[in-house]
């Protein structure tokens, strides 16, 4: 049986744009942003182990997830992801 790991936050369903918001030395996009259409800015929590998240930089996504607070930052933790 699968163990699935608790976290503890907020249910939401957003949508918006996925855009890269950190790059590596060699300029390679290592950290993701969820640009909300009402300009709010939700940055995805690396820990999500989505690897689909890079497919749909510059698409319009649905993300369900979890909002949560992580070294006086706020993460979205992402459990399910589509475009439109």
């Amino acid at each position: 049986m699968r163990k699935k790991t608790l976290i503890e936050g907020d249910k939401v369903s957003l949508q918006g744009i996925i855009v890269p918001a950190d790059w590596d030395h060699k300029g390679n996009a290592v950290a993701y942003t969820l640009s909300t259409f009402d300009e709010k800015e939700y940055r995805i929590d690396p820990e999500s182990k989505n690897p689909s998240i890079e497919e749909f930089i510059g698409e319009k996504v649905f993300i369900n997830g979890i909002l949560i607070k992580k070294e006086h930052e706020n993460y979205l933790y992402v459990d399910t992801i589509w475009s439109f």
